[in-house]
């Protein structure tokens, strides 16, 4: 089954898994109707209601499997896992001086009449920061490049940190992403594999907190969705039955695309 193009023939169905409970809708092109049904969640394994309420919309709808032409899937476990607090430990690489990026953040307060107010939790905490003796121009040139030794420093403090992931900022690091890019790619080969999100793959775009922040949320989120995404796509609904294989959010992105970068 294609997951890039919606296709022409066959039953299309859409679903939502939510905390609660997981949605799905079935639209039959010969008629024209619609189908719903309702499976109770299952955060443990997110995959298995999928699985479950797959099989119980196709029976409800009088079809099998080898009826579907698409599968559309979303889910709010990230959303629901950056709310609650109940992400990845994770860690922040930012260049040298910007330590303090989270919780400096665009030097707002909560309340400008409010002495007692407080300011929300930065994601990261700083004891989780480190700093990389790294960094670009405002137009793309390396002004400051990381030697050896410094990518050993930062990969070995992030090893020590237990993390299971992390996010690197590099200032001005939008303007030339490459340069990040293959940053992240050698701190996670010398730190045994470490899931680095680049904030410049992600969101190259000018301002060094929003940048960073949806970096450190891709990788507060990365952890946890990877699972149920290849369990629902390798586990086969019946003894029949071939796996299936959604189209996650971003439905031209290959799924192993989509499992890095879940923001």
């Amino acid at each position: 089954m294609k997951v890039t193009n919606m296709s022409k023939t066959g039953a299309r169905i859409g679903i939502d898994v939510g905390g609660t409970f997981t949605d799905f809708v079935l639209s039959n092109p010969n008629d024209g109707s619609l189908t719903y049904y309702k499976e109770p969640s299952t955060p443990d394994d997110p995959s298995r209601a999928l699985i479950e309420g797959l099989q119980s919309l196709l029976t409800k709808a009088g079809m099998t499997s080898a009826d579907v032409g698409t599968l559309m899937h979303g889910t709010t476990i990230g959303l629901n896992a950056i709310i609650q607090r109940r992400g990845a430990t994770i860690a922040l690489v930012v260049s040298k001086g910007y330590r303090d990026i989270l919780e400096i953040a665009r030097s707002r307060m909560p309340s400008s009449f409010d002495f007692h107010a407080s300011k929300e939790e930065p994601l990261v905490p700083r004891l989780r920061i480190v700093e990389v003796d790294a960094r670009l121009s405002a137009h793309g040139e390396v002004t400051k490049a990381a030697d050896e030794a410094e990518l050993d420093r930062v990969a070995a403090e992030l090893k020590s940190l237990g993390v299971d992931a992390a996010a690197l900022v590099l200032i001005n690091g939008y303007t030339t992403p490459s340069v990040e890019i293959g940053m992240a790619k050698t701190l996670s080969e010398k730190a045994g594999g470490l899931s680095i999100t680049s904030a410049a793959a992600i969101w190259p775009e000018i301002r060094e907190y929003e940048r960073t922040l949806v970096a450190c949320l891709n990788a507060y989120i990365q952890p946890r969705r990877p699972t149920a995404a290849r369990s629902a796509s390798s586990r086969p609904m019946n003894a029949r039955s071939k796996p299936f294989c959604p189209a996650l959010p971003r439905v031209s992105w290959p799924l192993p695309v989509w499992r890095r970068r879940p923001m």
